[in-house]
C-alpha cells in the first residue's frame, strides 16, 4: 500500500460492523485515506464491497484502502491485535452507558505504548450495534447531534469521529496530558480479554451464579469492571489463575462430599 495519508493515525483501526450500503463503505475507505487511517476492517458486509458505488466513492488512493480491507464474519475476529475498541451508539440503557465523551478520544492513546492499536466500531445503517456487541467494546461513545435529527449517516458519523481525532494529533502531536499517568507497556489485548471473560463465564456457570435469574446480566456487570480496571496482560494470567484454582477447589469439595443415600421405595403390600 502506497503512503497514505503518512499514517497519522496509524493506530486507530476503523471496524464497521455489517454495512448496507456500498457507498457508505467507499466515503469510509475515502476517510480513512483523508486521516492517515490504513487499516479498515469490516465485519459481516450486508453490501457488494467490489461494487461499482462504493468504488465510485473511494476514488483515488482510497481504493487500495477499500480494496486492502479484511472481512471478518464477527466483531471479535476484527478486534484481533487491538487493546481497547470505542463502539458508537445513541441508544444508551443500564448495560448501555456510555463511558467515554467524544472529546476525550484522542487523549486515549496516551496511556499505551506506541504500538498499541485501537478499533473505532460503528454499527449498521438501520440498527446501530447490538448490546452484544457493543459489550465487546471497552468503550461507548456518543456523538452530539440535535435532537431534532440524532442519528447520523454511517459515513458522516466515521467523518465527525475521524476528523476530530486528525484535528487532536496535528494541533497536539506527542504532547501528553497535563496529569502525566505511567504508560501501560504489557496491556491485554482484547482476545486475551475475552479468553479470560470465558473463564469467568466457566465459573459462573460451574457454580451456579446469577443476577435476577440471568447470569449473562452477572457476567456483563462484572465485564465493565475489568474493562475500567485496564488490565495487562501478567493481570489477566494472574487472575485467570485465581479462577483455575477456585475451580480445582471446588471440584475436589464436590468429591469429598459424601454421596446421598438413596432409599429404595417401599413397595406396596
Amino acid at each position: 500500500m502506497s503512503d497514505i495519508g503518512k499514517g497519522e493515525l496509524q493506530q486507530w483501526r476503523i471496524v464497521l460492523v455489517a454495512p448496507q450500503v456500498e457507498k457508505n463503505v467507499g466515503a469510509v475507505a475515502r476517510l480513512a485515506a483523508n486521516f492517515g487511517i490504513r487499516d479498515l476492517v469490516i465485519v459481516s458486509p450486508e453490501c457488494d464491497l467490489e461494487g461499482g458505488e462504493a468504488k465510485a466513492v473511494a476514488c483515488g488512493p482510497s481504493k487500495e484502502i477499500l480494496q486492502g480491507a479484511k472481512v471478518t464474519q464477527n466483531l471479535e475476529e476484527a478486534l484481533t491485535g487491538c487493546v481497547s475498541a470505542i463502539g458508537f451508539t445513541r441508544r444508551f440503557g443500564d448495560l448501555r452507558k456510555a463511558s467515554f465523551a467524544l472529546s476525550e478520544l484522542a487523549s486515549l492513546p496516551e496511556r499505551f505504548s506506541d504500538g498499541a492499536k485501537f478499533a473505532l466500531v460503528f454499527g449498521r445503517e438501520d440498527s446501530g450495534l447490538t448490546s452484544a456487541e457493543l459489550n465487546l467494546c471497552t468503550h461507548a461513545c456518543e456523538i452530539p447531534s440535535s435532537e431534532f435529527m440524532p442519528s447520523l449517516n454511517l459515513s458522516h458519523a466515521v467523518s465527525v469521529v475521524t476528523s476530530r481525532l486528525f484535528e487532536a494529533k496535528m494541533a497536539t502531536p506527542g504532547i501528553k496530558t497535563e496529569k502525566e499517568q505511567p504508560i501501560l507497556e504489557d496491556c491485554v489485548s482484547l482476545e486475551e480479554f475475552e479468553g479470560m471473560m470465558g473463564h469467568w463465564r466457566d465459573v459462573m456457570e460451574g457454580i451456579s451464579m446469577t443476577a435476577d435469574g440471568n447470569p449473562e446480566r452477572l457476567l456483563t456487570h462484572v465485564r465493565k469492571i475489568f474493562q475500567r480496571a485496564i488490565l495487562t496482560s501478567r493481570e489477566t494470567r494472574m487472575l485467570r489463575g485465581i479462577l483455575s484454582h477456585f475451580q480445582v477447589a471446588v471440584g475436589a469439595r464436590e468429591q469429598r462430599q459424601p454421596k446421598r443415600k438413596v432409599e429404595k421405595p417401599i413397595s406396596p403390600s
